[in-house]
């Protein structure tokens, strides 16, 4: 669950998961989650890394370009 928020623009999302029980075979859980501030990636710096800005954005999943 943390990853899939991460790769939609919250990787300081907080998970805290909690358990009730329903029966004696049963367990519910519940997931309270923190989604935290949305992050942008507004522009990546070509020059600091290995690889080129275009060869970065191709691996980061759901990336769109800020206008």
């Amino acid at each position: 669950m943390k990853e899939l928020l991460a790769a939609h623009g919250h990787p300081n999302a907080v998970i805290e998961p909690s358990t009730e029980e329903v029966s004696g075979t049963s367990t519910a859980i519940t997931f309270k989650v923190n989604e935290g501030d949305r992050v942008r990636v507004s522009k990546l710096p070509s020059k600091a890394t290995r690889f080129s800005a275009m060869a970065a954005r191709s691996q980061m999943k759901y990336v769109r370009e800020a206008a």
